[in-house]
């Protein structure tokens, strides 16, 4: 007997590769009622796990992109008055002609 599968459960599926494929661990976390309405209003009670999931990636390359952004932004400050003095110099010799 082959089962029929409707095309915006694939598509769903498609693009939720990365939730499909990968390992998963059952857990139990609290959330509070406010937030579990909001995000029963977002997606289907079956599709919760893979809503929270991709939510808290999201959150993480956000986190770990301003940690990083952080870290390059110290470094730049640490030689922006070399940068500048050589920024000038430059300009110097570009003025006089």
């Amino acid at each position: 007997m082959c089962c029929v599968v409707p095309r915006s459960v694939l598509r769903d599926m498609c693009n939720k590769w990365w939730y499909y494929s990968s390992m998963k661990v059952k857990t139990s976390i609290t959330l509070s009622e406010e937030l579990l309405t909001a995000i029963g209003s977002e997606v289907d009670k079956r599709m919760r796990s893979a809503f929270i999931e991709e939510a808290t990636w999201r959150y993480l390359k956000t986190r770990r992109r301003a940690v990083r952004d952080q870290s390059e932004l110290k470094k730049i400050n640490s030689t922006s008055s070399q940068l500048n003095e050589e920024a000038f110099d430059v300009l110097e010799y570009q003025v006089e002609e």
